[in-house]
C-alpha cells in the first residue's frame, strides 16, 4: 500500500473550549525519566546503590484540571479545583490574573465577611481572606465522610455529606467552628443545599426535603417533595424555590415552606449543575449548553431572555455587575459580558487544560492532551512553566477526535486523535507550534511511538499502522500488522515492537523491514494488558485490575512471566527507569516500584491523586501526572536516607 496521506491541516489554533465526561475506560500510555539522587562526589555509585533511602512523593504544583465552583467578592474571583483553589484579580475583567493559589482541593465554598468556607474530601476548611494576595487558613476539621456542598446564615454553616446527613456548625467564631449538630436520619445523595428563613431545602436524588431549623441543633423535616429525575441545584426568590432536575426547572411556592406546592416546569435540555439569582434573573449553568438566563420578574412564570452556549462545559457561575465568572471543565475561568442576555459575548479567558489525559514536559514547557465535548474532541494545550507559580498557556489548539497521548520527535508533535487520523505540528518553539497536516488512517487510533523516520501508530480495533515520514510533506503507510484483539500502548526498540495488547497480552513484532511486519512470538498473561515499558531484558505491563506483570524478553522468541504484583487501584499505565517504576493507577494515584530485582518488584512509595491518574512522565526529579480532572500535577521526588 502507498499512498499519500497527508492532508490539508484543518486543525485551527484555538483555547479550549469544551467539556469532556471522564471516559468509562480509561487507558494510557506514557514514558517517564526516574529521578536522580544527588550525592556527594566521594560517594561511588556502589555505595550509593547499597545506601538504604526512603522514597517519598510530594506536590509542588496543581495546573488546570476541571474547576467546580467559582464566587465572586469585590475584586477577586475564587475558583475551586480538584487540587487547589486559585483566587484571580478581575478588576479588570477583560484579563482576570492570578494572584495567590493554595493547595486546598474544593468540592463547593461560601464566602462570609472575610471568610471564605471550603469543603472538600476531606472536611471543613476556613480560609481567612482579608488579604486575597495571601489567603491564611484559619480552621480545618477533618471529617469522617466526605461534605458534598455548603451553605452559610447568620453565624451557622450546614454541611450536607455523601451519605445523606446533615451536619451544623457554630461559625459565629469563623476560627473557631464549633459542631452542634449531625442527623442521624439520612436523605440519600444531597446535590445542594439552601438555608432561609430557618429552614433548609435539600436538592436529593429522590426530589426536595425541607427541615426546621427552628431549634439549630434538632432539624426536623416538614415536608417533602419527590421528583421523577435527581435534583441537583436550588435558588430562591421570594417565596418561590426553583429546584433543578434531569430535564428542567421546578417552580414551587414555598409560602409555607412545610407544604409546598407545584407552580410550573421549565423544560431544559442537559444537566443543570447550579443556579444563581441576580435581581430579577435566574441564571442556571447548564453544562454544555452553557449559561442560561431567565427573566424572573414573574417569578412563578420564568420566562427565556437567552443563552450563551460557547463557554465550555459551564458547571458554576457567579454574576457581578454586567460580567458573569464561569467555571468550565475543560478549561479554567471564563468571563462573559451579560448585560444583555440576548447578546452574551466572551471577553477573556484563563485557559489551562481540563480533563488531563497526557502531559509531555520539554525543557520549561508542557504539552498537555485533554478532552473537548465529552470525549468527542480534544485540546493540544502548551505551557510555559518557567514561572511555576504563573503557568501560561502559549499555545492551543482543537483536534476533532478523542486524544489519549502524544509525543515529540525531531521539533515535530505528534497525535493520534481517535477516528480523525494522526495529526502533525511543526514547531520552531512550543509558542509557535504551526499545524501541519493530517494522516487519515483507518481506525480508532490510541498510541503512537516514532523511530527512525516511522511512526508507528496502535489501534484498538487490532492494528498496528507503519507511516513513512522520510517526507514529511507526504507520509506513507508501507504496512500495518493486525492483531485479532484492541491495541493500546506500545514500545518500538531494537526493530522489535512491543504492544500492550489488552486480552491479548503481550506481543513481540519484528519491524526490520518496516514494509514487511513479522509476527515474533507472543504471552498471555492474567488481566487487560493497556500499558508497557521495556528496559534491559525485560517488559513492565500494566494489566489493569491485575496490576503488575513483568517478562524476561532476553529471548524474544520465548518471553517468560517472571513475576507479578498486585496494587492498590488498576495499573493503566507505567514506565521504568534505573531500577524504579512508576504506574499510573487511576483512583490510587501514583504507585512508585522498585524493580532493581525485576523477580521481586515492591512498592516502595504511593501518592493518591485528586483525580484519576492517567500518566506520568519525570524529568529530574520532577514527577507530571496527568491525572484528567485533577489537570496536571507535579510532584517531587524526596529521597531520604533511612534512620538505622
Amino acid at each position: 500500500m502507498s499512498t499519500q496521506l497527508w492532508q490539508t491541516a484543518t486543525v485551527q489554533p484555538q483555547f479550549a473550549t469544551h467539556r469532556a465526561k471522564i471516559i468509562s475506560r480509561l487507558l494510557w500510555a506514557g514514558c517517564l525519566l526516574c529521578a536522580c539522587w544527588l550525592t556527594p562526589a566521594t560517594v561511588t555509585a556502589q555505595e550509593r546503590a547499597k545506601a538504604p533511602t526512603t522514597l517519598r512523593l510530594e506536590l509542588i504544583q496543581q495546573i488546570g484540571g476541571a474547576p467546580c465552583a467559582v464566587v465572586v467578592r469585590g475584586q477577586y474571583a475564587y475558583v475551586g479545583f480538584r487540587a487547589e483553589l486559585v483566587i484571580f484579580a478581575i478588576a479588570d475583567p477583560f484579563a482576570p490574573t492570578p494572584v495567590s493559589r493554595i493547595r486546598l482541593p474544593v468540592n463547593d465554598m461560601v464566602i462570609s465577611g472575610d471568610f471564605l468556607f471550603v469543603v472538600n474530601d476531606q472536611g471543613f476548611t476556613v480560609l481567612d481572606m482579608h488579604n486575597p494576595m495571601q489567603p491564611i487558613i484559619a480552621a480545618s476539621i477533618s471529617l469522617s465522610t466526605m461534605p458534598t456542598a455548603l451553605a452559610i446564615t447568620n453565624h451557622y454553616a450546614y454541611l450536607v455529606e455523601s451519605g445523606g446527613a446533615l451536619r451544623i456548625f457554630d461559625i459565629s467564631r469563623p476560627t473557631q467552628p464549633r459542631q452542634l449538630a449531625a442527623t442521624n436520619q439520612r436523605f440519600g445523595l444531597i446535590g445542594d443545599i439552601l438555608v432561609r428563613d430557618g429552614y433548609a431545602y435539600l436538592a436529593t436524588l429522590t426530589g426536595l426535603v425541607v427541615l426546621d431549623l427552628a431549634d439549630a441543633t434538632q432539624p426536623v423535616q416538614v415536608a417533602a417533595f419527590p421528583t421523577p429525575t435527581a435534583s441537583q441545584a436550588l435558588a430562591l426568590a421570594g417565596s418561590y424555590l426553583y429546584l433543578a432536575a434531569e430535564g428542567g426547572i421546578i417552580v414551587m411556592d414555598v409560602t409555607n415552606p412545610a407544604t409546598p406546592i407545584l407552580v410550573n416546569l421549565v423544560e431544559m435540555v442537559g444537566a443543570i449543575m447550579s443556579l444563581e439569582i441576580v435581581g430579577k434573573q435566574l441564571i442556571a449553568a447548564n453544562g454544555r449548553n452553557g449559561l442560561q438566563f431567565f427573566d424572573i420578574a414573574t417569578p412563578q412564570t420564568p420566562v427565556k431572555l437567552g443563552a450563551a452556549n460557547r463557554l465550555g462545559a459551564v458547571v458554576s457561575s457567579a454574576t457581578a455587575g454586567r460580567f458573569a465568572y464561569v467555571a468550565d471543565q475543560e478549561s479554567g475561568l471564563r468571563v462573559a459580558y451579560v448585560k444583555d442576555p440576548a447578546h452574551i459575548t466572551e471577553i477573556s479567558q484563563y485557559a489551562l487544560p481540563g480533563m488531563a489525559w497526557d502531559a509531555v514536559p520539554v525543557g520549561d514547557y508542557l504539552y498537555v492532551v485533554s478532552d473537548q465535548q465529552a470525549g468527542k474532541a480534544s485540546a493540544l494545550t502548551i505551557l510555559d512553566l518557567s514561572d511555576p507559580d504563573q503557568p501560561v498557556t502559549v499555545n492551543s489548539y482543537a483536534l476533532p477526535g478523542l486524544t489519549w497521548h502524544l509525543t515529540l520527535d525531531a521539533g515535530q508533535v505528534y497525535v493520534p486523535s481517535g477516528m480523525s487520523g494522526l495529526h502533525r505540528f511543526h514547531q520552531t518553539s512550543p509558542a509557535d507550534l504551526q499545524p501541519t497536516g493530517t494522516a487519515r488512517i483507518d481506525g480508532f487510533l490510541h498510541g503512537v511511538a516514532v523511530e527512525n523516520e516511522i511512526a508507528y501508530v496502535t489501534d484498538v480495533y487490532g492494528f498496528l499502522h507503519l507511516i513513512s515520514l522520510a517526507d514529511p510533506a507526504q507520509p506513507v503507510e508501507t504496512s500495518f500488522y493486525f492483531v485479532p484483539t484492541e491495541l493500546w500502548d506500545l514500545v518500538v526498540k531494537n526493530d522489535i515492537v512491543y504492544l500492550a495488547a489488552g486480552s491479548a497480552g503481550l506481543h513481540l513484532v519484528d519491524v526490520h523491514e518496516p514494509t514487511h511486519p513479522k509476527p515474533i512470538s507472543a504471552i498471555d498473561v492474567a488481566g487487560h494488558v493497556t500499558g508497557i515499558d521495556v528496559a534491559g531484558d525485560y517488559a513492565y505491563l500494566a494489566a489493569s485490575a491485575n496490576g503488575l506483570h513483568v517478562v524476561d524478553v532476553s529471548k524474544p522468541l520465548t518471553p517468560t512471566v517472571i513475576s507479578s504484583l498486585a496494587i492498590a487501584g488498576e495499573a493503566n499505565s507505567l514506565t521504568v527507569q534505573d531500577g524504579t517504576l512508576y504506574i499510573a493507577a487511576g483512583k490510587r494515584g501514583v504507585h512508585v516500584v522498585d524493580v532493581t530485582d525485576p523477580t521481586q518488584p515492591v512498592v516502595v512509595a504511593s501518592y493518591d491523586t485528586p483525580g484519576f491518574a492517567a500518566s506520568v512522565r519525570v524529568i529530574d526529579d520532577r514527577v507530571y501526572v496527568a491525572d484528567r480532572a485533577g489537570g496536571v500535577l507535579i510532584l517531587k521526588v524526596v529521597r531520604e536516607p533511612t534512620a538505622d
